[in-house]
């Protein structure tokens, strides 16, 4: 298990007390769906995880790459 430190800007819209450096410690990583605004599924990786001791669940979007497109 890897731990990493973060720092947290202040427009970030993390709820812990404060903002600046916390423990941030990786627990698992999952592709999930998650329901959009259309009714549509859109994947997202979510990660298990414990910032300063408390677990969270972080969920961020899984979005294709697009460095096979051509140029415009």
């Amino acid at each position: 298990m890897k731990k990493y430190g973060i720092t947290v800007p202040d427009n970030a819209g993390f709820t812990a007390e404060g903002k600046g450096q916390y423990t941030f410690d990786v627990r698992d990583v999952t592709l999930e769906y998650s329901l959009d605004s259309k009714g549509f599924y859109q994947p997202v990786y979510e990660f298990d995880a414990q910032v300063d001791g408390n677990k969270v669940v972080i969920a961020i979007p899984a979005l294709k790459s697009q460095s096979h497109l051509p140029a415009t």
